[in-house]
């Protein structure tokens, strides 16, 4: 690795520890477990979730908390999807070693990372905490009181980008995801019915 290579991820790794710490700072009632989100074109954010298993991914769909709810996503160079995970990792592990609040992230039962329509890097699992929170029962009443955000990162890992560009708010998908644009009462309803009905799916 050359003399400036070095410097940048130096500054990476800087950058991001101030980011993930202006989060942290922030939490006092911690989640059952954290996952990194990742979103093309690389950008990540923090989820606390309240279940944890280590052969079921889903745990990280169980969201009570999202860093971009109130803190901008942390922007990683742009690169092949591969070599992005690969850095966002090495991010969190220098993090889970050298931290200012990563007590916060070891005591709960496991972090993971991973980008939302793929799948799920754990590179943490606490050896003390044996056991996961249940998961409570979907139905359509329970996905009809999830929050915006929380509706669409579900709708990303359940449906995937692929069919929601093929459903009539497909345009707009990106706008209320990361953007902050309102769904109207049909769009919002096509939403939930679209997430529900893929859920089921993959249930049976």
């Amino acid at each position: 690795m050359g003399f400036f290579d070095k410097l940048k991820k130096e500054y990476l790794s800087e950058t991001f520890s101030k980011w993930l710490d202006t989060i942290l700072t922030d939490i006092n009632e911690l989640p059952v477990a954290w996952n990194f989100n990742l979103y093309e074109p690389s950008c990540i954010e923090l989820v606390g979730t309240k279940s944890f298993h280590k052969k079921d991914e889903d745990w990280a769909c169980d969201e009570i908390f999202t860093s971009s709810e109130k803190y901008p996503s942390f922007k990683l160079p742009q690169k092949h999807w591969k070599e992005s995970l690969q850095e966002a990792v090495l991010l969190i592990e220098n993090y889970l070693e050298k931290g200012n609040y990563k007590s916060k992230l070891l005591e709960s039962y496991g972090v993971g990372c991973g980008f939302v329509d793929g799948n799920l890097t754990l590179i943490y699992v606490n050896p003390n905490k044996k056991f996961r929170q249940k998961k409570e029962k979907i139905t359509i009443e329970r996905i009809n009181e999830l929050p915006l955000w929380q509706l669409c990162a579900w709708i990303v890992v359940y449906v995937g980008y692929e069919n929601v560009e093929k459903s009539s708010f497909g345009e707009k998908f990106d706008d209320f995801a990361h953007n902050g644009l309102q769904p109207n009462e049909e769009e919002l309803a096509e939403m939930r019915k679209l997430l529900f009905d893929f859920m089921v799916k993959q249930k049976k």
